[in-house]
């Protein structure tokens, strides 16, 4: 049983030149990805070397600064971003910083995202501890492995092949008739 608070973040990745392309609001080096969370649509903004002021007035001129999330490399950008918002849901990679803790700290970031590559899944639960929600990004096309990030519960993930973790997560018998097609002999 899925947490009622278990979201499913839908990404539909693009190259960044394919983001927001408006030179006089972000530049190209700002990237704007549709979102669906459960129903309803959303962004997911990476702000690389886009003035945040500018992406701030974009989001708020389209009335969906509470339908988004932010993120970038950058945590002096983020930190700007954030005293410019203190509404803004930001992201920080836990990767980057030294602890959980840490990166929910660096910038007032209510999401800590874990990549199964670089972080231990089994810090989710200091996310839900310190009141930030946890997200599992992962490129995977293992389906082990996309039942494996279940028991962890996030509240978000970030998947290449969310339509797989949904299925895991909303129909569990059809991963098994996936599974036995592919191991019945080929009668072609």
């Amino acid at each position: 049983e899925i947490n009622s608070s278990f979201f499913i973040f839908l990404f539909f990745f693009f190259h960044a030149e394919d983001g927001i392309r408006d030179y006089d609001v972000t530049g190209v080096q700002t990237c704007a990805l549709p979102i669906l969370v459960k129903g309803s649509a959303g962004l997911y903004i990476e702000i690389k070397q886009a003035d945040p002021a500018k992406v701030l007035d974009a989001v708020n001129a389209q009335n969906m600064l509470d339908k988004c999330f932010f993120w970038g490399f950058d945590t002096g950008v983020m930190r700007q971003l954030r005293a410019l918002s203190p509404d803004a849901i930001m992201m920080a990679p836990r990767w980057m910083y030294s602890s959980v803790k840490d990166a929910a700290m660096a910038y007032g970031a209510q999401i800590v995202e874990f990549d199964p590559t670089k972080d231990d899944l089994d810090e989710l639960p200091q996310c839900r501890d310190i009141g930030v929600k946890s997200m599992i990004y992962s490129q995977t096309q293992n389906w082990d492995e996309f039942a494996s990030y279940l028991r962890f519960e996030p509240d978000m993930v970030n998947l290449d092949r969310p339509d797989r973790f949904k299925i895991l997560t909303s129909y569990p018998g059809v991963r098994r008739h996936f599974d036995a097609m592919r191991q019945a002999p080929n009668h072609g």
